[in-house]
């Protein structure tokens, strides 16, 4: 918006230039005016016609100043997106993790939360092999 505004100013001075040129312009052309007068005309006359060409510059710089900005907003919407998209997909990874812990807990965990579920888990897991561990080996010549 800022930079909008700044053109349109920019676009209304060189406007408002290029009518003071003109009158200057019929003026110096106008009968009976002194040498020096007409002189003094030629300079204003290109004084604002440099003035013209400034700010018709400033005004394409501002324009293009304008779409580097708004590629620089898409791009950087586009990191977000992704980056959301990351952050949602590991937050269902996290969900169907905790989801899978409680289905093998069941109704038997007082834990609340994923780590302490896990852990919860992971000492189930010991157990069972410690308890594996333990049986005596049956062979079939025993």
């Amino acid at each position: 918006q800022i930079l909008k505004g700044s053109a349109k100013i920019f676009a209304d001075q060189a406007k408002f230039t290029a009518t003071l040129r003109d009158k200057l312009s019929k003026e110096k052309s106008a009968t009976g005016i002194s040498i020096e007068y007409n002189r003094h005309l030629e300079k204003d006359i290109k004084r604002l016609d440099e003035e013209k060409q400034e700010l018709e510059t400033r005004i394409k710089e501002l324009e293009n100043l304008d779409e580097d900005s708004k590629e620089l907003r898409d791009q950087e919407l586009a990191e977000l997106r992704t980056k959301l998209d990351t952050l949602a997909k590991s937050f269902q990874e996290a969900q169907d993790i905790d989801q899978q812990v409680y289905d093998i807990l069941g109704q038997h965990s007082n834990q609340i939360g994923l780590f302490l579920r896990s852990q919860e888990v992971i000492q189930k897991i010991n157990t069972l092999i410690a308890e594996k561990d333990s049986r005596p080996n049956i062979t079939l010549d025993q």
